[in-house]
């Protein structure tokens, strides 16, 4: 349907010095199988298959379907339907009878039988259990939110149970995000991808939440230009990984705080950590988190760590960036299980 592109070679992961033959594409998993002769197999021609990797713009390295879908003799022709339950082959691996032989291109006489093979359904399955990071105790009702990556359909919320384990059929060709968030807990997510995969699976995937602290955690490594609020460009490095966590985070509101050194007058060390906390605020704005989760405080020298400080390692332990939650409840992101 429509107009063929011109032939592209697959390159050497594919192919090989002996014959890759009878290619078959499955739109669904992005999967290709094919015969060779040339690959690492049983005999003659093998039937394997290879997926493309999207994100590498590459195909993954061939695998044997393995017996018995392969023979010591030639096998070919595999193709197989979209549910992949049922599918056809074909092989000289038994006496054939045919009324009619054909001659290949060496001068030798072969006959193909035509195979069915029934292949039971497939099905995924996704279970795991949240842990408490710090203790490894189970976290029950811990809230498990399921997403298709690719958008196309709506995301799935369940929780989990009293031993903190949850169990999810999940479909075929999907890339999923899976995430895993309790009151007064950091969230933690994994991604999971049933792409390509032409065999029944259980996915086992874990998580572990790391309580959230009743003080500020310090951010290190943010700093600034001399006597301003501008950041450093290794500052915005550091605070992208601060933009990942709050959009794992999506539930939380944080303050931004910044602290300065007890040197200079206090009510300049006051205006100067507020400018600078704002800086802060005003960079994750711009990289897409919602104002309204950002409060930025200027701590002066108010809180040192190191009171009284003398030498220039204890002066800076006192100059620092730091962000404490002050809420979890940010757009209701706890919502019931769906069914």
């Amino acid at each position: 349907y429509g107009n063929l592109s011109d032939p592209v070679n697959l390159g050497p992961d594919v192919n090989t010095p002996g014959d890759e033959v009878t290619p078959f594409f499955v739109f669904f998993t992005n999967t290709l199988y094919f015969s060779s002769d040339g690959h690492p197999g049983i005999g003659g021609l093998d039937i394997f298959y290879t997926n493309f990797d999207e994100d590498n713009n590459a195909w993954t390295t061939p695998k044997n379907l393995g017996t018995p879908f392969n023979s010591s003799k030639d096998d070919a022709y595999f193709i197989i339907n979209k549910k992949q339950t049922k599918g056809y082959l074909t092989s000289d691996r038994e006496a054939c009878d045919c009324t009619e032989k054909m001659e290949d291109y060496q001068g030798t006489d072969f006959c193909y039988q035509v195979y069915e093979f029934d292949k039971p359904e497939l099905w995924f399955k996704l279970k795991g259990t949240v842990y408490n990071a710090e203790t490894d105790e189970i976290i029950p009702n811990a809230l498990i939110t399921i997403k298709d990556v690719k958008g196309e359909k709506e995301p799935i919320f369940l929780t989990t149970d009293e031993n903190g384990e949850f169990l999810r059929d999940v479909d075929a060709g999907e890339l999923l995000f899976i995430k895993a968030q309790k009151t007064k807990f950091f969230g933690d997510a994994a991604t999971v991808s049933t792409e390509g995969v032409v065999v029944s699976k259980m996915y086992v995937q874990d998580f572990y939440l790391e309580p959230i602290p009743a003080g500020e955690i310090e951010i290190p490594g943010i700093e600034y230009d001399f006597d301003k609020a501008t950041l450093r460009p290794k500052s915005k490095e550091i605070l992208d990984k601060l933009v990942e966590f709050l959009e794992l985070n999506d539930n939380i509101v944080i303050e931004i705080r910044s602290h300065t050194d007890e040197r200079g007058s206090a009510e300049y060390n006051q205006r100067l950590s507020e400018a600078r906390a704002k800086s802060v605020v005003d960079y994750l704005v711009s990289k897409g988190i919602d104002p309204k989760r950002l409060i930025a405080v200027g701590v002066g020298e108010n809180e040192p760590l190191v009171k009284n400080a003398k030498t220039e390692e204890e002066h800076q332990k006192n100059r620092r960036t730091a962000f404490k939650t002050i809420s979890e409840d940010f757009n209701n992101v706890f919502k019931p299980a769906s069914p």
